[in-house]
């Protein structure tokens, strides 16, 4: 492996958008796909930074990625709404959410914007930011793909969960804060094993519910905190899909 090198975040910008479009995102989706994904990077949460982009294209040639989307936002009440993503880059429709969801706040007071048909949209913290930058609260919650087993299983049911939430201050930087309800994202645990490096015991566990140290070994993560994080990711995962008919579990 050689030296590390210093890369500027505007060319890992160009080289994420680049990728993207070369498998038929429009060059202003890509660029801010890409924006969002360095925005990471530089904030050291390296495993949701434009190491995804990868991923993100091969899901798109597979088809499971739609790389133009129909956007299609329905205002169901004052402060509330429902956006069909069309199967977007998950960076593009949690935007779009939180935009409406800002408009709908400046005139009511309060905005909620239910997704569905969406796919991974990186780390929540850039659009909760993106609500604190416009002097409000932001809040998102999220289930995800299956990686998270129960609290004492041995098989994955819940997704990792994230939820994030920002809050403007008058002065200086927003309070944020951004998880989600595993002990670790499986990012990580895919990082560790790409780099053959080994894993706290209480991240993952084998096929057979066993904690691995071992990160190639890992089938699932765990619960942060135990029963904790399980109710916690529960709550999340049944609120995510039931307010947007989407599958859970």
């Amino acid at each position: 492996m050689g030296d590390p090198q210093l890369i500027q975040a505007n060319a890992l910008i160009e080289f994420g958008k680049q990728i993207l479009e070369k498998v038929g995102v429009a060059s202003e989706d890509a660029q801010k796909t890409a924006e969002i994904l360095v925005e990471s990077n530089l904030r050291g949460v390296d495993t949701h930074g434009i190491y995804l982009v990868n991923l993100y294209a091969k899901r798109i040639e597979k088809g499971l990625i739609n790389a133009k989307p129909n956007f299609q936002f329905t205002r169901t009440r004052p402060a509330a709404g429902v956006l069909d993503a069309d199967t977007s880059l998950g960076q593009l429709a949690t935007l779009e959410a939180m935009n409406q969801a800002i408009e709908m706040a400046k005139e009511v007071g309060v905005g909620t914007v239910m997704v569905k048909r969406s796919t991974h949209f990186g780390a929540g913290a850039y659009y909760t930011l993106h609500a604190a930058s416009q002097g409000m609260i932001g809040i998102l919650m999220s289930h995800s793909e299956t990686d998270v087993v129960l609290f004492g299983g041995k098989k994955p049911y819940l997704g990792t969960n994230p939820y994030s939430v920002a809050i403007p201050a008058a002065n200086g930087k927003p309070f944020l804060m951004d998880m989600a309800t595993s002990e670790v994202a499986f990012g990580k645990v895919r990082a560790a094993a790409e780099a053959k490096k080994e894993i706290p015991p209480n991240w993952a566990v084998d096929a057979e519910g066993n904690p691995v140290t071992d990160a190639t070994q890992a089938k699932a993560v765990t619960p942060m905190s135990g029963a904790k994080g399980y109710a916690i990711g529960l709550m999340i995962e049944l609120l995510s899909s039931g307010l947007t008919g989407m599958a859970y579990g």
